[in-house]
């Protein structure tokens, strides 16, 4: 609970939220849609709204669309989320070899 306040406190300080649509059909099941508006004046210029949509019964994030103060729209979809999906157990190991050099950053003076 504390955490939720702490994420709505957050929301509040940067977003209005104009709308909340609920149970909103769709081809990943019922949605979620949330209409926010930037708070500060100025982001509003180039940003009038933004809208969320989660999935209803997990709240995953299926898609954002930012609208523009020129009509414009940019909408990005999600699909095939993965959470934590396993890792190669050499994915962050390097392969330096000897044509390598490695040095210290310059310091600031």
């Amino acid at each position: 609970a504390r955490r939720q306040r702490s994420n709505r406190r957050q929301r509040q300080q940067h977003f209005h939220l104009l709308a909340v649509l609920t149970n909103q059909p769709s081809a990943q099941g019922l949605l979620h849609a949330f209409r926010l508006q930037p708070h500060a004046a100025g982001a509003r210029r180039f940003l009038p709204e933004i809208r969320v949509e989660v999935t209803a019964t997990d709240l995953q994030l299926v898609a954002t669309e930012l609208s523009f103060a020129d009509g414009s729209r940019l909408r990005n979809d999600f699909t095939d989320a993965q959470v934590n999906p396993p890792l190669e157990p050499g994915l962050f190991r390097t392969n330096l070899d000897a044509s390598w050099k490695i040095v210290a950053p310059v310091s600031p003076k």
